[in-house]
């Protein structure tokens, strides 16, 4: 296995977790509007559905900040650390995520991605019976809906075990749901993933159908990817290589020998990025990561030297992707990789 592919499968490692008891879950209503069938009378119209949901995806933090995906999986894995009164004094979240009990009552996240699930399976009731949206469009929408909907499940059902697995926007259905086994999640993840592959179109698109520079909208390599990491997941070593294979041989995506050009807009090795949308910011994770002194209540985080003693001397990747302060003694360590933490708008 070559280095690219091996970076391929390194990179996607993450905690799982899994869940006792098989009950009833309540779901609460979303906290938006229901998607109404004028918003797929034509293709703004549609494409801005979807837009909004890449929107709100960067802006409420499921996917940026210390409230997030990655910052709770970071936690429980003992990737980070968390500033002690932070941890027993204010946030219960990151308690449960150093228990490695999260419990989705309490994480801010569960009602949000499932809120992007719905609008997710809005999407796709709206455009199969849409007769104001041109095929193309039909099927590139369809297919980003598809992974969406799939990129939320796996993010649940990896932290959380069984959870409910909802493909419809009918609340008869959904008030009823219960905790699915871990293969059913994984089966329908799949399913929709190899759906999304077939819709989506090679090249990214913006959103009038036009193909663009900017990574934001999934391609079908962005399909391709995360369907190669799920069958990584399950095991499934043969369609795992297969499909990450196929995504390296595209030739669309490229190690770069400068780790501080990686973590950059439209990055050759990025599959999928979605951009800053909160005024004052690049990303969450740049902002509430990067520490001044030592951790407190607004930069609870830094980095465990379980990850930092990991890297060997030469590691280029340590001396340009993990900074240091000292503080009365005591030096910290956070990720720098974000390139910049703030910016000020002109």
């Amino acid at each position: 296995m070559n280095i690219l592919r091996q970076h391929s499968f390194l990179i996607i490692l993450i905690i799982a977790f899994s869940s006792g008891c098989r009950k009833m879950i309540r779901l609460d209503p979303p906290t938006t509007q229901l998607v109404s069938s004028s918003a797929f009378s034509n293709n703004d119209n549609a494409a801005a559905v979807l837009t909004g949901i890449y929107t709100d995806m960067i802006a409420e933090g499921a996917f940026g900040g210390f409230m997030s995906v990655s910052a709770v999986g970071s936690l429980a894995s003992d990737e980070f650390v968390a500033y002690e009164a932070f941890i027993f004094d204010y946030n219960i979240v990151i308690s449960q995520a150093y228990r490695n009990s999260l419990n989705s009552g309490n994480v801010p996240f569960w009602r949000t991605l499932y809120n992007y699930i719905y609008r997710s399976n809005a999407a796709i009731e709206g455009l199969n019976t849409s007769t104001g949206v041109t095929p193309a469009m039909k099927d590139q929408l369809t297919g980003e809906a598809k992974f969406i909907r799939a990129f939320c499940h796996f993010y649940l059902v990896n932290l959380f075990g069984e959870v409910p697995l909802i493909t419809t926007t009918d609340y008869r259905v959904n008030r009823r749901a219960i905790r699915t086994s871990k293969n059913e999640v994984y089966t329908q993840i799949i399913d929709d993933l190899k759906e999304a592959e077939a819709l989506l179109n090679s090249d990214y698109l913006s959103a009038d159908n036009s193909v663009t520079e900017e990574k934001v909208r999934p391609n079908k390599f962005a399909a391709m990817a995360l369907l190669a990491r799920v069958y990584l997941y399950t095991n499934d070593w043969q369609n795992a290589e297969a499909k990450a294979s196929e995504v390296i041989e595209s030739q669309k995506y490229f190690l770069v020998t400068e780790p501080d050009n990686v973590f950059i807009k439209n990055s050759v090795e990025a599959i999928w990025q979605l951009p800053p949308v909160l005024a004052g910011y690049n990303t969450l994770d740049g902002y509430q990561f990067t520490l001044t002194g030592a951790p407190n209540y607004n930069t609870p985080i830094s980095l465990s030297s379980l990850l930092t003693d990991q890297f060997a001397d030469e590691d280029r990747r340590r001396a340009e992707w993990v900074g240091s302060v000292t503080d009365n003694g005591t030096t910290y360590y956070f990720p720098t990789k974000y390139n910049v933490a703030v910016y000020n708008e002109p």
